[in-house]
């Protein structure tokens, strides 16, 4: 084969495989822009006390003052996590919300761990209570602003919270008003309570 063939064979096999190395490339990058990547969740963060707080619930022998500490640990974590979601540090805001869980999660089992269901007992479910109510909308916020990845551990924070919240409120109810009170309400009103608290009228001759 004459010499100018055979370099004409080379050029136009070199721009062939650069026309199909160009086209397998460009079908790639389509493909890699039409399938989105799908986002991994972050790993649920630790639930657990500092040895500090550990220490000082410890410490406290009366349960006022012990559950006003536990409350005071707990806002401090959620404002922490406040603060570092505003500056987009998901992964230590984050954990501070897990240690914000744990705080209710002891003073709960603590709690109930308790023999003596006196009226403090029952004023420390109540204002675990309201505490918790208080801190929904604060904890709806930072899962507004928070990537999805960790949002969904937010998600489920906010769902414990309403566990908890019912929880506090059947242990302050429980063995008080609801089980005293239950056996004079009538079927008619009892889908809204509304005749829990009702007198039997007597019947007339």
């Amino acid at each position: 084969m004459p010499p100018k063939q055979q370099k004409r064979r080379f050029v136009l096999g070199s721009i062939c495989a650069g026309a199909v190395l160009y086209v397998a490339s460009v079908s790639g990058a389509a493909y890699s822009q039409q399938t989105p990547q799908q986002d991994i969740p972050a790993p649920p963060p630790v639930k657990k006390l500092s040895q500090e707080e550990i220490s000082e619930l410890d410490r406290i022998k009366d349960l006022k003052t012990r559950t006003r500490t536990s409350i005071s640990f707990a806002d401090g974590h959620l404002g922490n996590a406040e603060r570092l979601t505003n500056t987009s540090q998901f992964d230590e805001a984050s954990e501070e919300l897990g240690r914000y869980r744990a705080v209710f999660e002891e003073s709960l089992r603590y709690l109930d761990n308790l023999h003596d269901k006196s009226n403090r007992t029952r004023d420390a479910y109540k204002r675990i209570e309201l505490t918790l109510r208080e801190h929904a909308s604060r904890i709806e916020t930072i899962r507004r602003v928070t990537p999805v990845d960790y949002a969904i551990n937010i998600k489920r924070l906010a769902e414990y919270t309403k566990d908890a919240r019912e929880q506090a409120l059947n242990s302050f109810y429980g063995d008080t008003v609801l089980r005293e009170k239950a056996p004079v309400q009538n079927d008619r009103d009892s889908e809204h309570g509304k005749g829990l608290f009702n007198p039997i009228e007597p019947k007339r001759p």
